[in-house]
C-alpha cells in the first residue's frame, strides 16, 4: 500500500507543468540574471551581458552597485556613452569610496563625461538638422503648392485676358523710345494718335510717329527739366510744365512752332498743366506756392487765378470744362471757371460717418461725361467710386457739389502704395500705378456697394512710371510710360482696336448715321514745305457700335494726303444707324478731309491747278 502511494506521487509530479521563468520571485530570477552576466561577460558575450543586466532592471529588486559598474564599462566598451553616463549616475546615487570598484567608476566617469556631452551635442545637432528638414520639406511643399496655385491663377488670368481682348496678363514692350539724357517724367499719345509726345529732366520734350517710332522733332525747355505733359483733344498743340524756372510752353503740332511760353515765379515749380475739353483754356498748378491759373490757349493770357495752399500737386477738368479741380495735402479744392467768386473745399461722403471726408491719398480722376470719379480712398488697397451730387448749403442756400462713394473696390497692392488711378475714357476698364513702378489694368464692375469692398483681380499689366499715369492710344492697343534710364517704353496692350459698348441711346425709330466726334487730320511734314491748301475726298461704311471701317481715299491733290486722311477717318466716332429700333451697319458715306494752309495775311493759299474747291 505504502509503494502504491509514492507511485501516485510521482506520477502527479510528472503530470503538473514545470514553473516558468516569470512564476520564479524576483530575488531567484535576480540571482540567476548576475550569474548569466558574469558567465557572458567571461565568455566575451558582451551583447549577452548587456540584454541580462536590461532584464534584472525591470525586476523589482535593488541594483546591485557591481551591476550598474559593469553596466557603464559594457556601454562604454560599445561606444555608446550616453547610456554608460546614465548607468554611472545611477552607480553614484548608492554607492560609496569603500565600496569596490569606485575609484575605477571615478576613473571611467572623466573619461565618459566628455564624450556623453559630445554625444549630446551631436544627438542635439542631428536632431535640429531634422527639424529643418522637416521645416524645409514642408516649406517646400507648401511653395511647390503656392506655385501650382499661381500658376493656375496666371492660367486663369491669361485666359481672362486674351478673353477681353489683351495681348496678354503680363504685356509685352512693344518699343523703346531713346534719344532723351536724363530721366523720362512723363510720355503721352496724342488723341489723334499719331503722334506719342516724351518729357525729360534733360530740358527737352520730344515728338515720335506713333507707327514707326522715329523721332520727328525735338522741342527745347530752357533752363527747366518738363514735369508733365498734355496734348490739346483737337491734337493740335502740346503743353508743358516745367520744374525750376518755372516755365510753361505750347507748341503747334502742325510745325512744332513755339506758340508762346510763360515764366512762373523763379523760386516755384509747376506740377501739373492741361487743356480744357474744348482746347481752348489751361489750367496749371504750382507746387510750392499753391498757385492755380487758368489761361487762354490763344496767347496764354490769365483768366483767373487762385492761391489754394498746401502743396497741390495735380489738376483737373471735368468733362464740361467750366470747372477744375485741385488736390492739395488731401484737401480737394473746387472752383468755377465761369463763376469766379466760387471757391470751395470739394468734400467726399464718408458712409461711415455720414459727414464729408477729406482724408483722400491720390487725386480722383473724372469719367468721360463728368459725373463720376475714381481715387483711392483712406485704405491703399481700396479704390473709390464716386458720383457727382448737389448738396444745398443751408447757411448760403447754395448748390454745393460733393462727390458721393456708390462704389468700393478692393485690389491687390502685395505691400505697395497708389500712384495713380484713372478711368480708361470711354470703356469698362480702369488703370492704376503703385509704388513699385507697375501699372495695372482692372475691369469696373457693372453694380457694387459704398459699403462693402468688391474684390477683383487684374487683367493685365506691365512695367509703367511712378511719376505720372501710362498714356494710351485712342484705340488703346498701345500705351507709352517713361523710365528712369532716359528712355520711354511702348507697350502692346490689346489685340484689337477697343470697341465702345453699344450704348441705349433711347433711339426707338430708324435714323441715319450721325458724327459725334471728328478729329482733324494731321498735316503730314511734306505737304507743308509745298505752297497750297489740299484736300481729300473719302469714302467709308460705319458699325453697328459707331466705328469707320472700310475707310478710302477716292481722290486727293496730293499723294502724301492718302495715308493721313484714312487714319483721320478712322478715329472719327458715329453714333449708328438706327434700322428696326437696333443699330446696323451704315455702307457708302462720303466726306470731304481738307488740309488748309494760310499765308502771312491769313489768307487760304489756293489749291493745285486743276483742282476746285470741294
Amino acid at each position: 500500500m505504502k509503494q502504491k502511494i509514492c507511485v501516485f506521487a510521482a506520477l502527479a509530479m510528472l503530470a503538473s507543468a514545470p514553473p516558468t521563468f516569470a512564476q520564479i520571485p524576483d530575488t531567484v530570477r535576480a540571482e540567476v540574471l548576475q550569474r548569466q552576466i558574469v558567465s557572458s561577460i567571461q565568455d566575451g558575450d558582451l551583447d549577452g551581458a548587456k540584454s541580462s543586466i536590461e532584464a534584472l532592471r525591470k525586476l523589482d529588486v535593488k541594483m546591485p552597485n557591481r551591476i550598474e559598474l559593469t553596466a557603464a564599462k559594457i556601454d562604454a566598451a560599445q561606444e555608446d556613452y550616453t547610456a554608460s553616463y546614465q548607468a554611472l549616475t545611477r552607480y553614484f546615487k548608492t554607492a560609496t569610496n569603500a565600496d569596490d570598484g569606485y575609484d575605477e567608476a571615478i576613473t571611467l566617469f572623466a573619461v565618459i563625461e566628455p564624450l556623453y556631452k559630445a554625444e549630446q551635442e551631436d544627438i542635439k545637432a542631428r536632431r535640429r538638422a531634422e527639424r529643418e528638414a522637416e521645416k524645409a520639406r514642408r516649406e517646400a511643399e507648401r511653395e511647390a503648392a503656392a506655385a501650382i496655385a499661381r500658376e493656375e491663377k496666371r492660367g486663369r488670368l491669361e485666359a481672362e485676358a486674351r478673353k477681353q481682348g489683351f495681348v496678354a496678363y503680363d504685356l509685352p514692350v512693344h518699343a523703346t523710345l531713346v534719344g532723351h539724357k536724363d530721366d523720362v517724367t512723363d510720355a503721352v499719345y496724342s488723341p489723334t494718335g499719331n503722334i506719342i509726345v516724351t518729357g525729360s529732366k534733360d530740358k527737352t520734350v520730344k515728338v515720335w510717329d506713333a507707327e514707326t517710332y522715329g523721332l520727328l522733332a525735338t522741342l527745347p525747355t530752357p533752363g527747366c527739366g518738363v514735369n508733365s505733359l498734355d496734348v490739346s483733344p483737337d491734337g493740335t498743340m502740346i503743353l508743358a510744365a516745367c520744374d525750376v524756372g518755372p516755365k510753361l510752353f505750347l507748341w503747334e503740332t502742325r510745325d512744332y512752332a513755339l506758340r508762346w511760353s510763360i515764366q512762373g515765379r523763379p523760386v516755384d515749380v509747376f506740377a501739373s498743366a492741361l487743356f480744357s475739353p474744348d482746347s481752348s483754356m489751361i489750367a496749371s498748378v504750382t507746387r510750392l506756392t499753391g498757385l492755380a491759373e487758368i489761361r487762354t490757349v490763344s496767347d496764354g493770357s490769365l483768366v483767373q487765378k487762385y492761391d489754394i495752399g498746401a502743396w497741390p500737386y495735380d489738376i483737373a477738368f471735368t468733362t464740361t470744362g467750366n470747372r477744375v479741380y485741385h488736390l492739395a495735402t488731401n484737401k480737394r479744392v473746387q472752383f468755377d471757371v465761369v463763376n469766379s467768386d466760387r471757391f470751395d473745399i470739394l468734400g467726399f461722403n464718408n458712409w461711415r460717418t455720414g459727414t464729408y471726408d477729406q482724408d483722400f491719398t491720390t487725386f480722383p480722376h473724372f469719367s468721360d461725361e463728368g459725373a463720376h470719379a475714381i481715387a483711392f480712398g483712406a485704405y491703399p488697397n481700396i479704390i473709390n467710386l464716386y458720383q457727382m451730387i448737389a448738396i444745398d448749403d443751408p447757411q448760403t442756400a447754395d448748390e454745393e457739389t460733393h462727390l458721393s462713394v456708390s462704389q468700393r473696390l478692393e485690389v491687390p497692392m502685395s505691400g505697395n502704395t497708389p500712384r495713380h488711378t484713372a478711368y480708361l475714357a470711354g470703356t469698362e476698364y480702369g488703370v492704376l500705378s503703385r509704388s513699385d513702378g507697375t501699372t495695372h489694368i482692372f475691369k469696373i464692375p457693372d453694380a457694387g456697394s459704398a459699403r462693402d469692398s468688391v474684390k477683383i483681380d487684374y487683367l493685365a499689366r506691365f512695367d509703367g512710371s511712378q511719376n505720372h499715369p501710362a498714356g494710351f492710344s485712342p484705340d488703346y492697343r498701345f500705351a507709352v510710360a517713361g523710365s528712369d534710364n532716359s528712355s520711354a517704353k511702348v507697350w502692346r496692350v490689346r489685340t484689337i482696336p477697343y470697341s465702345k459698348p453699344v450704348m441705349n441711346l433711347g433711339a426707338t425709330e430708324d435714323r441715319d448715321a450721325r458724327p459725334l466726334r471728328r478729329i482733324p487730320p494731321t498735316f503730314p511734314p511734306r505737304f507743308l514745305e509745298g505752297n497750297h491748301s489740299g484736300y481729300c475726298k473719302m469714302k467709308f461704311d460705319v458699325s453697328p457700335d459707331g466705328q469707320p471701317f472700310n475707310v478710302s481715299a477716292e481722290m486727293c491733290t496730293d499723294n502724301v494726303l492718302y495715308r493721313e486722311s484714312i487714319r483721320t477717318i478712322e478715329r472719327w466716332q458715329y453714333r449708328p444707324k438706327i434700322r428696326f429700333g437696333k443699330p446696323v451697319r451704315r455702307s457708302g458715306l462720303e466726306t470731304t478731309v481738307a488740309y488748309i494752309l494760310v499765308d502771312d495775311d491769313n489768307k487760304q493759299l489756293p489749291y493745285p491747278d486743276g483742282f476746285s474747291n470741294p
